[in-house]
């Protein structure tokens, strides 16, 4: 039965019309090269005429058809070898069948089929064998079978020598396809293998690699999607395969991958989002295949971990760019729904979040585009502001005296008189004679303030400052501090430029208001000549041209404000809004003009920054680029600064400095050139303060470096390097040779200012000052009253010293030698005599006692172990008690901390730490103490040294000192999250009462005359009854308490706010309240009819009492 048979059987059932089964007919007609049944039928099949099972039922029925009757067989019937159809090529006129890509072997050319003469054979139609009834009617009934047995044997024989190596040959040939790629013949002839040769030992093989191979096709041609489509259909069929392992899953380990890798590689270069999205959504299909262990196992996917990573860093890249996409799109509809209601600022907003979340679209045009209409609607935002603000003539009524304890040291100026030097230092204003170093002047600005104060006209004259604890600007005498005129502006400013003869002052909010210097046209000095209301906020100054008529204010974000001001007697306009792009934040010191250009920096990143250079190009306005941006290593913190009127020097705060050559005039070529560059290699956030005269530049921060400036050869050289490790936190100022500086030298608490010689560096003269006083002052025999500074200097408090405000000749020195003194607290033995201790990690210790006849104030090492110092030493008879957090308690001679006798040891386990509060004195033989751990002991001063009375556990935290009262004990503990405070009996250490607290304490408990007082951090003090419990309780109005004094039956605390609350002891009722303006930091004392109020920098305030 031959294919002819089959196709007859087809047209017979309608399957194929008379047309298309003619064609076919013509084309397997050739008896040299008959089709099989099964191989037309699965022609059929891949032409789309019949579907798999269609085609399988069909031979069904032709094979039981061919059974049931005998049918007449041709001699090419018996013939085995297959005709490809897959070659032929069939027109229109071929009832549907197409050309056909086939790597099977083409058929014979139409002409050549027939008998070789060009005529065709006739075909063989089917008809019914004739049945013989008599069966000894043939001859071949003895013939026949003879014949057969006969062929069986010989066939039998050719097909074990001849079939055999006609397999080797199909799947040599095979396996050269594949090696060769030319995957569509292989996959013919591994099908043909399978089907003629199933029980080979290989055909596991040919069949992974036919099903392989047909991935391969599409997968090497970047067919991404019909590889993906036939994985499924594919890879069922032989991953049960024994040759899968082997051949199949290598294969997929190249090939998966790169599928998936395809779709994210079209998705990263579609221009359109939805494309892009389903790309992805086809690579996330794909990964499942690569994700399946059966396909590639863990001993491969190690081997391509590499690139599975880079797949999933593609793919999340591809994604976020979608998102990108999205959410551009979707800002810039909401940027233009906050236009058209004229809300620039949320237009920004929306712009800022995208920004944080996208940075890279600063650039995008779209972005840009929808910035630059934003900027523009706000010009039309920018209103007049008229709400007027009014300058008083002189300072507030009721000020109160205070005196500056600062210390001076070397020699006189002479050439230098008449010279004055303002510096802001540690929220004060200080004015200092340049001649000898002595301090003129102080005024407390607020430590909120960071502006350095500015000279009006000259250096010498008046004086620019601003407060910004009181939000105000003040104009004072530069000379005598006396205040000339002040205006509260009533919010936080940035720093005040002067521009002709007015003041700009730009807040917080986004008003800019210019006030007048002196009095002109019916204007008040320093009363509001205009402003303007911008709708942003504003974080730096503008800039002024020379004429002071055009103002450049740079807002919070993306927009530069150009502004006219004109004259005294014009009203303020916004003349343009230029789109900058800069983020929110980024420029943190006003821009400058130099030859008509405008320089703005901008701190684009957190490691570097953006100079831009702007040239306006229609009288003051039309700014476009002079040229490109130049970037700088670092951000710029300090302001830019000239030297010379062609030389623009800028800093960064890595270190890196660059001298800029301006030309505007230049023709052909860029107007701004780098000069001198040099990086210096500082930290980032390093805030460096420099000065650049006559050729030579300082530089302050961390050390003092100075550079020799040569312009004309353009370099930049580094000369030397001085006070290492020696914080700068003050401008220079240079007076003929000397050089002014402000600096804390290494290990002091104090700030020193003085003057150096400007080439040599040695020092001229020397002040310190502005550091807490070392603990409450002390009073002598006679009644004198001594403070000490941080470094032991000794004031005496006195009348003349309160007259002249200012003290800087002490009455001794702690020492002419050491610079890195520091102390803190002192230990009051009375009569004088006082022993001063530094922080834990200062070892050095201050003994004063003026009835020493060879060293009235020694200083000497203490026995503590250095860093161990574990409270503030506290008075025992007469010796000083100090703890060690190694767990001795010790006690100490008075004058050089010494320790005597045998200290208190508890037991401490190794390397382990006791962190002891600060004890209660019951008399002057015992204290109680307790750490943080709960532990609680009652210790007894004996002959040889302390020793353990009593001892209890708590079970509680121990978190603040200990202070004591008519035999309670009294000191604050934390049970799990709930402070308390806690009363024990000093007699038996296990009676205790603790009474809760609405917060935790911040100040005591301390035993103040009659009174024990405790603060709380809700802003509470408290009173304390003999067992513990709140008698009274009042408001500090903010702040919290940092000293108390009872005097004259009456409570003076002073408050970190810079108040003084005066009360009753016995019931906390107020009697007054004192402001004092500036914060304090320690406990009042009385001298000479006054009270003294030691303020944080340890400037004492002097007030009245009744």
């Amino acid at each position: 039965m031959s294919g002819l048979d089959f196709l007859a059987m087809l047209q017979a059932k309608g399957v194929l019309s008379a047309a298309q089964t003619d064609r076919l007919r013509r084309k397997v007609a050739d008896p040299s090269k008959p089709i099989s049944p099964e191989r037309l039928a699965k022609y059929l099949v891949e032409k789309g005429e019949l579907d798999r099972q269609q085609a399988r039922t069909l031979l069904d029925e032709f094979r039981r058809g061919a059974g049931g009757g005998l049918m007449q067989l041709s001699e090419a019937d018996v013939v085995e070898e297959v005709v490809d159809l897959g070659a032929m090529a069939f027109g229109e006129e071929a009832g549907g069948y197409g050309a056909v890509d086939s790597p099977l072997q083409p058929l014979v050319p139409l002409e050549d089929a027939g008998d070789g003469q060009g005529e065709r054979k006739p075909l063989v139609p089917f008809q019914a064998r004739k049945v013989l009834t008599n069966r000894w009617e043939s001859k071949w009934m003895i013939i026949g079978p003879t014949l057969v047995v006969v062929l069986a044997m010989a066939a039998a024989f050719l097909y074990f020598v001849l079939v055999r190596r006609s397999a080797e040959k199909i799947l040599d040939a095979a396996d050269a396809h594949y090696k060769s790629q030319a995957y569509a013949e292989a996959i013919e002839e591994y099908t043909e293998f399978a089907y003629l040769y199933p029980d080979n030992p290989k055909v596991s093989l040919a069949k992974v690699r036919s099903g392989m191979g047909r991935i391969r096709i599409f997968s090497d041609s970047s067919q991404w999607e019909k590889a993906l489509e036939l994985l499924p259909e594919v890879l069922p069929t032989i991953e049960n395969e024994e040759a899968f392992p082997a051949e199949g899953r290598p294969d997929l380990a190249a090939i998966l991958p790169r599928i998936a890798d395809g779709f994210v590689s079209e998705a990263d270069r579609s221009p359109d989002v939805e494309t892009k999205q389903r790309l992805l959504d086809l690579c996330g299909q794909a990964m499942v295949y690569v994700d399946n262990s059966n396909f590639i196992p863990t001993s491969i996917r190690r081997q391509i971990d590499g690139t599975l990573t880079k797949l999933k860093e593609d793919y999340a890249r591809v994604e976020r760019d979608i998102l990108r996409e999205r959410k551009l799109v979707d800002a810039l509809v909401r940027m233009t729904e906050a236009m058209g209601n004229r809300e620039t600022i949320r237009a920004f907003e929306i712009r800022k979040e995208l920004l944080r979340e996208f940075p890279v679209l600063e650039s995008e045009p779209r972005l840009i585009e929808a910035s630059k209409q934003v900027a523009t609607t706000e010009q039309q935002l920018v209103v007049a502001d008229d709400a007027g603000v009014r300058a008083a003539g002189a300072d507030q009524a009721g000020e109160l005296p205070k005196i500056t304890l600062a210390t001076r040291v070397g020699g006189t100026l002479t050439d230098q008189a008449g010279e004055i030097h303002p510096v802001l230092i540690r929220g004060a204003v200080y004015m200092f004679d340049v001649t000898d170093g002595r301090v003129l002047w102080r005024r407390f600005v607020g430590y909120e303030t960071r502006t350095q104060p500015i000279w009006v006209n000259q250096r010498g004259g008046d004086l620019l400052i601003a407060d910004q604890r009181n939000h105000e600007v003040l104009r004072v005498e530069g000379r005598s501090g006396q205040v000339v005129w002040r205006t509260g502006i009533g919010e936080p400013f940035t720093p005040p430029v002067i521009s002709g003869q007015t003041v700009l002052v730009a807040t917080r909010s986004g008003r800019l208001v210019r006030l007048a210097l002196d009095a002109a046209a019916g204007i008040e000095a320093g009363g509001q000549v205009d402003g303007v209301r911008l709708p942003q906020q504003l974080t730096t100054g503008p800039a002024s041209d020379r004429s002071g008529q055009f103002l450049y204010q740079p807002g919070l974000q993306a927009n530069l404000y150009v502004l006219e001001a004109g004259s005294t007697d014009q009203q303020l306009q916004c003349r343009e809004v230029y789109y900058l792009g800069h983020r929110a934040g980024s420029i943190a010191v006003p821009p400058i003009l130099v030859q008509g250009l405008l320089f703005v920096v901008e701190n684009s990143g957190i490691d570097y920054s953006t100079l831009h250079i702007l040239k306006p190009t229609q009288r003051g306005t039309g700014l476009v680029p002079a040229q490109l941006p130049i970037r700088l290593r670092g951000e710029v913190l300090a302001a830019t600064e000239l030297y010379g009127p062609q030389t623009l020097m800028v800093m960064t705060d890595r270190g890196e400095i660059r001298l800029f050559r301006v030309d505007a005039t230049a023709e052909g070529e860029e107007p701004v050139s780098t000069l001198a560059p040099f990086d210096r290699q500082t930290p980032a956030g390093t805030y460096s303060f420099f000065l650049a005269e006559k050729g030579k530049m300082w530089i302050g921060d961390e050390g003092l470096s100075t550079f020799q400036i040569q312009v004309q050869r353009g370099q930049l050289d580094r000369s030397g390097a001085y006070f290492g490790r020696e914080q700068f936190v003050a401008p220079f100022g240079l007076y003929g040779n000397a050089l002014v500086q402000t600096r804390i030298r290494t290990g002091s608490r104090l700030v020193t200012v003085s003057a150096v010689d400007a080439v040599t560096l040695e020092e001229l003269w020397r002040t310190d000052l502005a550091a807490p006083l070392a603990g409450t002052p002390f009073v002598e025999l006679d009644g004198t009253t001594v403070a000490l500074t941080s470094q032991g200097d000794q004031y005496v408090i006195d009348q003349t010293l309160i007259d002249a405000g200012v003290g800087f000749e002490p009455r001794r020195r702690g020492s002419s030698a050491e610079q890195d003194l520091v102390f803190e607290t002192t230990v009051d033995f009375g009569a004088g005599r006082v022993l001063c201790f530094g922080p834990p990690e200062k070892q050095r210790v201050l003994g004063i006692d003026p009835a020493e006849r060879v060293n009235t104030a020694p200083i000497s090492d203490s026995d503590i172990p250095p860093g161990t110092l574990a409270f503030p030493p506290i008075r025992l008879g007469d010796r000083a008690l100090a703890g060690s957090t190694q767990g001795p308690l010790f006690l100490l001679d008075p004058l050089r901390g010494r320790a005597q006798g045998t200290p208190f040891q508890p037991a401490v386990g190794p390397d382990s730490q006791v962190r002891w509060v600060r004890p209660a004195i019951l008399d002057e033989r015992s204290f109680v103490i307790g750490d943080q751990a709960g532990n609680l002991y009652r210790v007894v001063r004996q002959e040889n040294g302390l020793a353990k009375e009593d001892q209890a556990e708590l079970g509680v935290s121990i978190v603040t000192p200990m202070a004591a009262r008519d035999g309670f004990v009294y000191f604050g503990t934390v049970a799990g999250n709930t402070p308390g405070l806690t009363a024990v009996d000093a007699t038996d250490l296990a009676q205790t009462r603790v009474h809760p607290l609405p917060a935790r304490i911040d100040f005591g408990p301390r035993t103040v005359g009659l009174s024990v007082l405790v603060g709380t951090t809700d802003g509470t003090l408290h009173g304390l009854g003999r067992d513990g419990s709140p008698l009274w309780s009042i408001p500090l109005d903010g702040g919290f308490a940092v000293g108390a004094l009872e005097h004259d039956g009456v409570l003076y605390v002073s408050l970190s706010s810079g108040l003084v609350v005066k009360c009753r002891p016995e019931d906390g009722t107020v009697l007054e309240r004192t402001i004092v303006g500036e914060p304090l930091g320690g406990d009042p004392f009385v001298q000479g009819g006054r009270l003294l109020v030691p303020a944080f920098d340890g400037t004492l305030c002097v007030l009245p009492l009744p």
